[in-house]
């Protein structure tokens, strides 16, 4: 009998340098998709801080409004577009958390006549930006004065015809 030897042929054992390639590939295709993901949930959280700054700078100018009508010397006559308060209509340069922004503010008034006392409507617009976007805001306030002004204002009487105040 002849003695045959019989040799198993093993299959080498490993990755071939194409299947590493493709693995590469999508590996680096995956990695790209999650950095973009994560570039655009940055810009989208950027964002919605500056549009949380505008909004609150617009809640600032209501306040502002209504604190007018708490001074003994203004009337809600003194309410207009673009004028009233403090806190001026305009472009103007702020920094908020180490960030400088342009703002614009800009507010309209509409006046709306009840039955004894003027009430009116004001639209504030905020338009806040950096170089890279714009965010804009508007905040409605209705402002109302439940007594007239305490003290005489000084528009009210003229002391050159001998007028005084009472």
């Amino acid at each position: 009998m002849t003695s045959e030897v019989l040799e198993f042929h093993h299959p080498e054992r490993g990755f071939s340098l194409i299947e590493c390639l493709v693995a590469t590939l999508v590996f680096t295709l995956s990695c790209l998709g999650v950095f973009s993901l994560y570039q655009q949930q940055i810009a989208s959280t950027q964002a919605l801080v500056q549009w949380h700054v505008a909004k609150e700078i617009a809640s600032a100018k209501a306040s502002d409004l209504q604190k007018q009508l708490t001074d003994p010397h203004s009337t809600i006559a003194d309410i207009n577009d673009d004028t009233g308060g403090e806190l001026a209509a305009g472009r103007t340069t702020i920094t908020r958390e180490g960030r400088d922004y342009n703002l614009q503010r800009h507010w309209q008034v509409t006046t709306v006549k009840s039955a004894g006392s003027t009430l009116k409507l004001a639209s504030i617009n905020i338009s806040l930006s950096t170089s890279k976007r714009t965010a804009d805001a508007t905040q409605h306030v209705i402002l109302w004065q439940s007594v007239p002004p305490l003290l005489p204002r000084s528009e009210d009487f003229n002391p050159d015809n001998g007028e005084s105040l009472p």
